[in-house]
């Protein structure tokens, strides 16, 4: 059993101090994830709207909704009653853009012209794939980094009146994690151009956080209503499926005027007279007047598309079919909806040369209806456009080609895109960048795609050839799965349930709506700044499409298959090319926020070992040499390096109350495992992404090591770094609480590092991380502070300097404090246990916290959770040199400022155990 003195000791350290949350405020072109904690863009860098210290800066024309996020940052503690207010703007005259009284219910839009949502985030165990390398969003090479959107991703916008338990208003923030409340703000039409200004006040209960100002520049020009058309279809169906039948007609609806309002048009459909009828309100634009509980772009005009039966619905062509064709259109023109809206049968779906396609020309062309006459015929088909026997060609968004496009238009045809693949256009998948969508706003209309088309919105059943069947999208975001073996992150799931009944009925938000996505308003933004690019084109056409150019690059069939899109990741270049057409159109955009200041990157001093260092997990040699700390979960590690002319040496002491490994072996998936990793980047080359001359180690509680070249998920596992590694644990391995932690020691040859022989003077790039398993749910934390370990551009400086390290005799052993056991396993290298020594159980003051002036006001940690308690239970003996192996690591935790050391007699028993070797 352990000793009660011994736990006493564990309980005397310190807890880490934690520090003050933070508020900062971004534009709706990034998907800040709930553990991108100390990102650039809350210092300001690449973020188009805000810099620490300035007003939140947009501009809008009359007639936009714009948005933004204001994200909370909790550091060492949780955060609990965050609430989010934003009362509204005043702008010429006392003009105010605010919310009418009692505008409350989510689902009706009159007088709501700010509405805030919480950010749910879903958890995104692996990246869209396919078996040929890519997936069915990205061309291989043309997606996103495999990690960057692998763990809790932002996507659900909840309407904080509607906020469920799991998902509160106020918020509810974990330590060291993110809430994000969404706003948007609706500009009317008869807004008065000008500056307006206000301010967003956040508060944790009674205590005020933040208050930001807000200055918002609306312009003139008012923007076109629907300046390019789309198509996205829905199941109503699936609404009273999963929300109840009763609740089936108002979901709809309010679907209706959700994407109405995006300036996104429904793709309504109908198998009969009756379902055509039930369209009419949003065929006529009645379902969008103030009587409807509709305001917003577009009010009192209709949807302009009807879809007949969809996907091949009707199955093989007959009279009857023909004769139901000729009754919706005649519906439509008895209510004056059918010239503005585009009818068609839809014959069959991704079938080129099929019959049926040419069969429904015959039928329609042999109809004496002249209303059925405006009826066309249409498929998805990619290939021989001009050449196919139907009147509208959808076109997939890989295979558009504008020169086929315009033969296909000469023979008499319509061309509509559908769907998105980068690099050719953006994808609408949850685990790419938030500009995917918005990207295809531009394209469409700088290219001038007559409508885009998006194959499903509430995807929730997941019932095609080789799909899953029925899931709850708030909790699996892995919507899509066929019969070749692809599966997809969001496809055709661009809003959630309101309420859910039966099995889900634990993710039931109680109204009979539905809930946008991230993706559905980054669309509604692409589409708005097609209105920008529209309404500039007709003031100077040149410098328009100048601007769109330079945003875009290459597209559609201009851009190459391998390649990452021209356009970029963020959403910073969008906004300044929205800014650009701005100022074209005659407004006055306020200067961008100053540019923030460079980083100061956390320094750590590496001296000389003073002698011959031994790699026996012994750290009594980095006795002296600055420490920097990281704390992941209930674990906290402190690290000190040194250096001599052939290895850089890394001693790390963790402190961790239950050892925990899931896999093993040389190489494998060590990240899901209690252990150690270094990072380097030898040339301090700085890079966004890892590279082959970077380089990572990845050790163990258990004794297994990686290492490799790069780092994250393109890593080369391959290479032999010759890493000389011992571990020390001081408990047993996956038997519940009662431990204490362990020791890694490590040599890594500058041979193998790379980048030159060291010298004095030399400063690499390198990060210091721990892994924490514990009860099955990995937490990460590292020494500068990273959400994602992989970002050498990010990492910290590690700076080999000359003075060397002589370490000071160890404390006296109290004569009344009684032995510890003895049983505490040492594992060197992958040689096995070696049998303790010495009691074996504390490595001297290898990593006890210090003060260590200026080192230590630069280290950096993370949780305030310093604190050992498991009731005296467990032992100390060894688990026999076990090799284990785990899963993956793709996050990180914020690190804090350091501490002093704990005084007291305990805490000196507990470090002076081990005799000096030297």
């Amino acid at each position: 059993m352990r000793s009660p003195l011994l736990t006493a000791a564990l309980l005397a350290l310190p807890a880490l101090a934690a520090g003050a949350p933070s508020v900062w405020l971004i534009d709706d072109g990034q998907k800040v994830r709930r553990d991108a904690v100390d990102t650039p863009w809350e210092r300001g860098a690449d973020n188009p709207v805000w810099s620490p210290g300035e007003p939140l800066r947009l501009i809008a024309l009359r007639d936009e909704v714009v948005a933004f996020q204001v994200v909370v940052e909790a550091d060492g503690a949780p955060l609990e009653n965050v609430t989010v207010d934003f009362a509204g703007l005043t702008g010429p005259d006392g003009a105010r853009i605010e919310n009418a009284p009692g505008a409350d219910d989510p689902t009706r839009s009159v007088g709501r012209r700010i509405e805030r949502f919480v950010a749910h985030f879903v958890d995104i165990r692996r990246p869209s794939a396919s078996p040929w390398g890519g997936s069915l969003g990205w061309w291989p090479g043309s997606g996103p980094d495999a990690d960057a959107f692998v763990g809790p991703v932002p996507d659900a916008l909840i309407p904080v009146e509607v906020a469920p338990s799991w998902a509160p208003y106020p918020l509810s923030i974990a330590a060291r994690q993110n809430g994000i409340v969404w706003i948007d703000v609706y500009v009317p039409r008869g807004q008065a151009p000008g500056t307006y200004t206000g301010e967003i006040i956040v508060h944790a209960g009674a205590r005020e956080l933040a208050t930001v100002p807000v200055r918002l520049d609306v312009g003139a020009a008012t923007l076109p209503a629907r300046p390019v058309e789309t198509a996205l279809f829905f199941a109503p169906w699936y609404l009273g499926q999963r929300m109840g039948n009763g609740a089936q007609a108002a979901a709809t609806q309010h679907l209706w005027r959700l994407y109405h309002r995006h300036r996104l048009v429904p793709m309504h459909h109908a198998l009969n007279v009756g379902d055509a009828r039930a369209a009419l309100p949003a065929l006529t634009g009645a379902a969008y007047t103030a009587q409807a509980g509709y305001e917003g772009p577009g009010e009192g005009q209709g949807d302009g598309l009807l879809s007949l039966g969809t996907y091949g619905g009707f199955g093989p062509p007959d009279a009857n079919d023909l004769r139901v064709v000729e009754q919706v259109a005649d519906l439509l023109a008895q209510n004056d909806a059918l010239d503005d809206t585009d009818v068609f049968v839809y014959a069959i779906d991704e079938a080129c040369g099929h019959a049926w396609g040419g069969q429904w020309r015959a039928l329609m062309d042999g109809s004496n209806n002249p209303n059925a006459a405006q009826v066309k015929v249409g498929w998805t088909c990619s290939e021989n456009v001009a050449a196919q026997p139907v009147d509208l060609v959808m076109v997939l968004a890989s295979h558009y080609s504008p020169a086929e496009v315009q033969a296909a238009e000469a023979a008499g045809k319509q061309v509509w895109i559908y769907n998105g693949v980068q690099p050719w256009t953006g994808s609408l998948f949850t685990d790419v960048e938030a500009i995917g969508p918005r990207v295809n706003g531009w394209i469409q209309a700088r290219r001038g795609i007559d409508r885009w088309f998006f194959w499903h919105t509430n995807f929730w059943y997941d019932e095609n050839n080789g799909g899953q069947g029925p899931f709850d999208p708030f909790t699996q975001p892995e919507s899509f799965h066929n019969h070749l073996n692809e599966y997809a992150q969001g496809d055709g799931l661009l809003v959630y349930p309101g309420r859910q009944t039966s099995a889900f009925v634990t993710r039931d938000l109680g109204f009979d709506g539905v809930v946008a996505s991230v993706r559905l308003k980054n669309w509604r933004r692409g589409v708005q700044d097609a209105g920008y690019l529209q309404l500039a084109q007709a003031q100077d056409a040149a410098a328009a499409n100048a601007i769109a150019d330079a945003l875009l690059g290459r597209t559609l069939d201009s851009a190459r298959g391998g390649q990452p899109p021209d356009w970029g990741t963020g959403g910073q270049r969008f906004f300044a090319a929205r800014a650009d057409l701005f100022a074209l159109l005659g407004g006055e955009a306020p200067p961008p926020p100053p540019p923030p200041p460079p980083p100061v990157r956390p320094r750590l001093e590496v001296p000389r070992p003073d002698g011959v260092v031994s790699v026996d997990g012994d750290l009594r040699e980095f006795e002296g040499a600055p420490a920097v700390e990281a704390v992941a979960g209930g674990a906290r590690a402190t690290f000190r390096l040194m250096w001599d002319a052939e290895n850089l040496y890394l001693g790390a002491f963790v402190l961790d109350p239950d050892l925990v490994v899931r896999g093993r072996g040389r190489d494998g998936e060590l990240w899901d495992a209690d252990g150690v990793e270094l990072l380097l980047d030898p040339n301090a080359d700085r890079t966004p992404s890892p590279t082959a001359a970077d380089r990572h180690v990845v050790v163990t509680a258990a004794g297994d090591l990686l290492d490799a070249h790069g780092a994250g998920g393109d890593e080369d596992r391959s290479a032999d770094l010759q890493v000389r590694h011992a571990v020390v644990r001081r408990g047993s391995l996956d038997d519940g609480p009662g431990d204490m932690g362990y020791t890694v020691e490590l040599a890594l040859p500058w041979a193998s590092i790379g980048g030159g022989a060291p010298a004095a003077g030399r400063v690499l790039g390198g990060d210091l991380a721990l892994n924490d398993a514990t009860d099955g749910d990995l937490r990460v934390g590292d020494w500068v502070g990273l959400a994602r370990f992989a970002q050498p551009s990010e990492w910290g400086d590690l700076a080999l300097v000359e003075w060397s390290v002589d370490a000071p005799p160890p404390p006296p052993l109290d004569a009344g404090t009684p032995p510890l056991p003895a049983d505490a396993g040492v594992l060197v290298g992958d040689a096995g246990v070696v049998p303790p020594r010495d009691g074996g159980v504390a490595p001297g003051d290898g990593g006890v916290p210090r003060d260590g002036g200026d080192e230590g006001d630069a280290a950096r940690r993370g949780e305030d959770d310093g604190a050992i308690d498991d009731a005296g239970r467990g032992s100390l003996g060894a688990e026999g040199g076990k090799v284990v192996r785990a899963t993956s690591n793709d996050g990180g935790c914020r690190a804090a400022p350091g501490h002093p050391a704990a005084p007291g007699l305990l805490l000196l028993v507990l470090l002076g155990l081990k005799r000096r070797r030297r």
